[in-house]
């Protein structure tokens, strides 16, 4: 027989070998059922709400997310984490089982999965209609590894679990606390970032100003265990802003007046140091814990008739109003601080650091519009609640006396007003040289452009009233204040 022939063959019988093995392939396909994962049809841009309740945790602690324009809420309307609360919506969103579901049929096996009780409990609301409920517990019988620890699922009272990917419990067992935003109030983001190159020897950028058009403080009477209580403010205090617009880096306190109650009159400038202070620490009060049940009773929080309140104002016109009651608790703590070295030792010895006790206080807190009960730090609040006297500006007007082009000064004591325009060559400042103030130093243009015959100072402000004099400085640059006469100080 020919090599032809026998390969001819070979190939015939390989033919029909494959032909017999498709077909009986496909007819064994034929009788098999398709697995359809229960779960498919969770999607994250389907869901519309859910809650989680984590077995063994207070009923505070349940997580409720309902989705809106806006992003996720909670009841309440506390401000959320959104980055977190969507983290939570795609798990949920993308829960999915790669094994087909095992039959469960006697206690024992539940609980080893642990679902007798269930370790938490899912519902889920569809936008597109329909709920879905999840008992969800872990296999501890696994070992301790949650890396390697199945994780169970039991859809709608099946008597079927579904097995899930491990460590899935651990997004699903956070509190609603930990979605809850601490930050009550917003930081202006654009203020510290500040254009352009620093000039030598400015300071850079610090904490950021709070976000807001206006703010209002209003104290009963000045905490007793106040540090400094004589500059706590009791009573009512209203600061506006001048340019309220969102984004605007001029958020500090030259941008700030003192008001009155109703805001249609500017009283005050505020301090500088004193007014940066206040504004950039309204953001560092922050919701430290959160109190349920017994222990955030208005009895005991004191927020039936809170001590004091502090409303701030967004840009927006939105209005945020804390209510602050009671202490809560205190809390003591060590920490290492660095010795400052005595003069006289050799240069780099650094002496052993020193261990320091501090003291935290807490008060009770609440937002207007939510029932959540919370603490906030008390040197915080404090810091807040300053004074008017310690507000104010002292000064009438602030301006570098290299920036002053003009002095004018008029007053009954002289036969005409007089004014003076000096070149800048001839100017001469506090310093001596550089300066563009016309012939005044640092002890002030009126004490130089008064002095009588023989040497005697003309005061045209005199404490008798026979001076009834004015002062008027011109800033070179423009954006400096004028300094007004006394009739003219700012209200107050």
């Amino acid at each position: 027989m020919r090599q032809s022939t026998v390969g001819l063959i070979l190939v015939g019988l390989a033919a029909l070998g494959g032909g017999a093995l498709l077909l009986s392939d496909l007819g064994g396909k034929r009788g098999q059922v398709a697995v359809v994962d229960p779960l498919a049809k969770l999607d994250p841009v389907g869901i519309s709400s859910l809650s989680v309740r984590v077995e063994g945790q207070p009923p505070e602690e349940m997580v409720t997310l309902s989705g809106g324009k806006d992003g996720w809420s909670m009841p309440g309307n506390w401000p959320l984490r959104q980055a977190e609360a969507k983290e939570l919506v795609d798990l949920v969103g993308n829960l999915r089982t790669r094994f087909a579901p095992e039959k469960v049929s006697n206690d024992q096996d539940w609980k080893k999965r642990g679902l007798k009780p269930a370790q938490v409990e899912l519902k889920v609301t569809l936008a597109g209609g329909g709920d879905l409920k999840l008992e969800l517990g872990e296999d501890e019988s696994a070992g301790q590894n949650s890396f390697n620890r199945p994780v169970w699922a039991r859809l709608d009272d099946s008597s079927e679990v579904l097995r899930l990917t491990p460590g899935t419990l651990a997004v699903l067992k956070r509190p609603a606390s930990f979605y809850r935003q601490r930050r009550l109030f917003a930081v202006n983001q654009e203020a510290a970032r500040k254009p352009g190159v620093r000039q030598p020897g400015e300071a850079g950028p610090v904490a950021s100003p709070v976000l807001a058009k206006s703010i209002e403080l209003n104290a009963s009477a000045p905490p007793a265990d106040a540090k400094d209580a004589k500059d706590a403010l009791t009573g009512a205090l209203r600061l506006d802003r001048t340019e309220p617009a969102a984004g605007n880096p001029a958020t500090g306190a030259p941008a700030w007046r003192v008001s009155s109650a109703d805001g249609k009159n500017r009283l005050d400038f505020l301090d500088p140091a004193a007014g940066d202070a206040l504004l950039n620490n309204i953001p560092e009060i922050w919701a430290e814990r959160f109190y349920f049940g017994d222990a955030a009773a208005p009895a005991k929080t004191g927020l039936d008739k809170p001590e004091r309140v502090l409303t701030v104002t967004d840009p927006n016109g939105k209005a945020i109003k804390l209510m602050i009651g009671k202490k809560s608790r205190e809390r003591s703590f060590k920490r290492l601080v660095q010795t400052q070295p005595p003069p006289g030792l050799p240069p780099g010895m650094q002496l052993p650091p020193r261990e320091e006790v501090v003291k935290e206080d807490f008060l009770f807190a609440q937002l207007a519009d939510n029932p959540q009960v919370f603490e906030v730090k008390a040197d915080r609040v404090n810091q807040a609640f300053v004074s008017r006297a310690k507000l104010r500006d002292s000064k009438l007007a602030r301006f570098k006396v290299a920036d002053v082009e003009k002095v004018q000064i008029t007053g009954a004591a002289h036969a005409a007003p007089r004014q003076g325009r000096i070149p800048h060559r001839q100017a001469r400042g506090a310093g001596g040289q550089g300066s563009r103030c016309g012939g005044a130093r640092s002890q002030g243009p009126s004490r130089r452009a008064g002095r009588g015959r023989f040497g005697q100072t003309q005061d045209p402000y005199r404490a008798d009233g026979s001076g009834n004099g004015s002062l008027q400085a011109r800033p070179r640059r423009g954006g400096c204040p004028q300094m007004d006469p006394p009739g003219g100080l700012r209200g107050g």
